[in-house]
């Protein structure tokens, strides 16, 4: 089957933004700093672009997300629940690759199948460890896994990210969510159970909640990460799993939508990851931004076969603003 693949980079960080102001960047968000407002704003209307890329292509897609586990790639992928046209039209876009099973299974108990009850389920976004590792400062660390297991990345798929109200991603997300309320970021404030995603995990190939439904108007008690309990040291099964290139989680990534019949898949990942792709694969003779900006997506498509393997084609890559459905691989590409 064939599978299209949008990567995108994150919003505009913290720390970049310090620096070209002159200004000190604190030690403590060097490894892993987050969105500035306008990083926010910025995946915002990245995701709203695409959607209108989408809509107009006009072909019915069954959608998958997946996230880095830096605090600014998971706040870029967020800002996916601001997109209304990927809730509103439920006849091209379905989001929620869990079956009713899958979800009982983990907790979550929906008891019809309808258009309406799809609708409000929680949008499923997955975080991987390994496509954080293409970054530069968790490349120096040893990847994404070995930043984990240190404690470094607190959106990382780890033991205490276990869906309960004070884990790390918990806290980070209540603080992603209090600056968009602050910045104003959700123009269309309308029904809360549209906007509402989820991130997600795998531990021994099994799906696992990392955090609860969360939407940009909910506003949880601030919490100080400090006073939380310390992240393991070694997870059992990051010792199992080992390091993981980005290019292998590019493929899991794949391989895991497909296997649950998605035919698109987004990911949010980083400007060396954009970068290292377009190395890789080349151009094809195909227009590439001279700088890989923030929130700009590169698009391919992947041939998956039978026996697990995946062969990438190069589309595309533009600017969030420019990216339109000239920028959407067709199926006789």
């Amino acid at each position: 089957m064939f599978v299209v693949r949008f990567v995108m980079r994150h919003g505009e960080r913290l720390d970049e933004a310090l620096l070209r102001k002159g200004q000190p960047v604190p030690k403590e968000i060097r490894v892993d700093p987050p969105l500035t407002r306008d990083g926010h704003l910025q995946a915002q209307q990245a995701f709203k672009h695409l959607a209108q890329a989408l809509e107009e292509d006009g072909k019915p897609r069954k959608m998958a997300f997946f996230a880095s586990p830096t605090r600014r790639t998971v706040g870029s992928s967020l800002m996916v629940s601001g997109s209304r046209r990927l809730r509103m039209r439920t006849d091209l876009f379905d989001l929620d690759f869990f079956s009713d099973d899958e979800r009982q299974k983990c907790g979550q108990e929906y008891t019809t199948t309808t258009i309406q009850s799809q609708q409000n389920r929680p949008i499923p976004i997955t975080v991987l460890n390994g496509l954080g590792s293409c970054a530069a400062a968790i490349h120096r660390c040893g990847g994404g896994e070995s930043a984990a297991r240190m404690g470094m990345l607190p959106c990382a798929d780890l033991p205490s990210n276990d869906s309960s109200k004070q884990c790390p991603i918990a806290v980070e997300l209540s603080d992603m969510q209090r600056i968009c309320e602050q910045n104003n970021l959700e123009e269309e404030k309308s029904t809360v159970e549209a906007d509402e995603v989820q991130y997600w995990k795998i531990v021994h190939g099994e799906m696992h909640p990392m955090s609860a439904p969360v939407t940009l108007q909910q506003q949880q008690p601030q919490q100080q990460y400090t006073d939380l309990p310390k992240v393991p040291t070694v997870p059992s099964y990051c010792r199992q799993r080992g390091k993981e290139h980005f290019w292998e989680a590019l493929d899991r990534a794949v391989l895991l939508a497909a296997s649950k019949g998605c035919d698109t898949v987004v990911v949010v990942s980083h400007r060396e990851g954009v970068r290292e792709m377009l190395d890789r694969w080349g151009s094809n003779g195909f227009d590439v931004p001279s700088r890989l900006n923030y929130c700009c997506i590169a698009s391919y498509k992947v041939k998956v076969y039978k026996d697990r393997s995946c062969r990438w084609c190069f589309h595309g890559a533009s600017d969030y603003q420019c990216f339109t459905v000239g920028n959407v691989p067709k199926s006789k590409d």
